[in-house]
């Protein structure tokens, strides 16, 4: 299937899962309405029930496949797969530095990917870090942060996990965006491009596996923990690392229509 087509069909299934929202208190109740959308979480009780799906999936599929991954694999290996993991990204983020106008970093980013590819062996290893050539982490959700794109409804995807729409939205982007994922598509080797975002997902699993086992025993309402830790991890990688003081949010009106999605902030 055509890349483009792929990633249309993606950016549909985000919209068309953001089609039931919750009922919003009424306009006399003035407390609940504040407080509904101070959440921005309109769509509370079908994020709920995907969680719990995916919890399910976490535990029937997810968590022992990263448990064998670990236990198949010793740790130098893993390392190196994280690596090349990661270089595999490098030209996403060289992309969103440059749409960004972080030209600087975008540099230090094309460095690493050039000394890592090479004397690195394809990314399996990383002599960059090294040499002290900082690493960057940039995706199209951030950018369209960066760009002034409000984050939107927060929104719980199945399998892929906790998003907001912009993220969700920056997804889809990266997805088309990625120069690895049209390598892939001229040699006709597209399915690479789904195995690559799952290894990263059994990879990610197995890195957190006891922060996540931890979360999820520890948290009296895992779904609101889950919330708060995504919102902010995301702010502190769009500020990088340097968040500024958060304000309320006083500008999410009914997003049922997505009128309000490029009214900026973040």
């Amino acid at each position: 299937m055509h890349r483009g087509m792929i990633g249309r069909m993606m950016l549909v299934a985000l919209i068309l899962a953001l089609g039931g929202c919750a009922t919003r208190p009424p306009a006399s109740d003035v407390q609940a309405r504040a407080h509904y959308r101070q959440l921005n979480d309109p769509f509370e009780p079908m994020n709920r029930a995907t969680l719990g799906f995916n919890n399910a999936l976490d535990v029937v599929l997810i968590k022992p496949t990263a448990k064998g991954y670990r236990a198949i694999f010793p740790k130098p290996v893993r390392v190196s797969i994280y690596h090349f993991l990661k270089n595999l990204r490098l030209p996403l983020v060289f992309i969103n530095q440059i749409l960004q106008g972080k030209i600087s970093p975008a540099g230090t980013t094309l460095g690493r990917l050039v000394i890592n590819t090479t004397i690195g062996l394809a990314g399996f290893f990383d002599p960059a870090t090294g040499m002290g050539i900082k690493e960057y982490n940039e995706d199209f959700g951030q950018t369209l942060a960066v760009w002034g794109t409000n984050e939107g409804a927060f929104v719980m995807l199945p399998v892929l996990g906790p998003y907001s729409v912009r993220d969700g939205v920056g997804f889809v982007a990266d997805f088309l965006l990625d120069p690895f994922g049209w390598f892939l598509k001229d040699i006709h080797q597209s399915s690479l491009s789904f195995a690559q975002r799952g290894m990263e997902g059994i990879d990610f699993r197995e890195r957190h596996m006891e922060e996540i086992d931890d979360l999820k025993k520890s948290s009296v309402d895992l779904y609101a923990a889950m919330r708060s830790a995504y919102r902010q991890h995301r702010r502190g990688k769009i500020y990088d690392g340097a968040p500024p003081p958060e304000k309320k949010s006083t500008d999410f009106q009914d997003f049922g229509d997505f009128e309000d999605f490029d009214d900026g902030g973040n």
